[in-house]
């Protein structure tokens, strides 16, 4: 029985296909590409993120929260994932927000270079074509993405500290 998927990704629809149709090679050939532009988009920015987020667990006021846990005999470890973590996100979840914007703009230059097709992409062929129209559609729809997520990351950032207000 032959069952085709469609999906919204650029080369989804071949994926999909692939997998309903039990070609497996096809997917993990996708996957072997992926693993350069994936690298190359996520290495600058995990490591802005490392530094931010250690230097929010260092500043913490609550020190004594990881004393209490680590008087209680809960491992350095799982003192600072149940307890550091949680109380520094409220400084480190609106870099998030910030950083998937530079995500959109480092994607149309790896996908430039790496010819895999995306957004990025599209806007960049867009350019070399001359087409107004196409590019200002693919930016609309990457700001409205970059909308999106930064509500996203509010909310978020909303439900972990309920207090509200605007902090400077």
């Amino acid at each position: 029985r032959l069952v085709v998927f469609t999906c919204l990704l650029t080369r989804g629809c071949i994926t999909c296909s692939a997998v309903a149709l039990g070609l497996l090679p096809l997917i993990l050939d996708r996957l072997a590409h992926l693993a350069v532009p994936a690298l190359a988009l996520a290495l600058p920015l995990a490591a802005m993120l490392v530094q931010t987020q250690s230097q929010a667990i260092a500043d913490l006021p609550s020190v004594r929260v990881l004393d209490g846990a680590r008087a209680r005999g809960v491992s350095r470890r799982a003192a600072v994932w149940r307890h550091a973590w949680p109380l520094s996100l409220g400084t480190v979840l609106p870099v998030y927000g910030v950083l998937a914007g530079s995500l959109f703009g480092g994607a149309v230059a790896v996908e430039a270079v790496t010819a895999w097709p995306g957004l990025g992409r599209l806007m960049l062929d867009a350019v070399r074509a001359r087409d107004a129209a196409l590019l200002a559609g693919a930016a609309m729809s990457a700001t409205a993405l970059l909308a999106v997520v930064t509500q996203a990351i509010d909310a978020v950032a909303a439900w972990r500290d309920p207090r509200g207000g605007v902090r400077a």
